[in-house]
């Protein structure tokens, strides 16, 4: 993987650099076979009623480096009711 050298903000209050970071997420999924990535419930303008159905993108993002891994990921919306 390439990371170029922007770093967000936050990311000088964390006590560890990107790369580490990055590692330490690796090792943390070690073994790990299976995913569930929830979507948060949130308002949906009425204006965006053709974009109800979508997943957000970070969601769709992190459910493909995860399969790229090899661990088998499914996606779900949080359904309050």
């Amino acid at each position: 993987m390439v990371f170029s050298s922007f770093s967000p903000a936050w990311l000088q209050y964390y006590p560890f650099s990107l790369g580490e970071w990055i590692l330490k997420f690796e090792e943390y999924l070690d073994g790990v076979q299976q995913v569930l990535l929830v979507e948060p419930s949130f308002p949906i303008p009425s204006k965006s009623r053709n974009h109800h159905n979508f997943l957000p993108i970070g969601l769709l993002k992190i459910a493909g480096y995860l399969r790229e891994k090899g661990m088998t990921v499914h996606l779900e919306r949080y359904d309050p009711s």
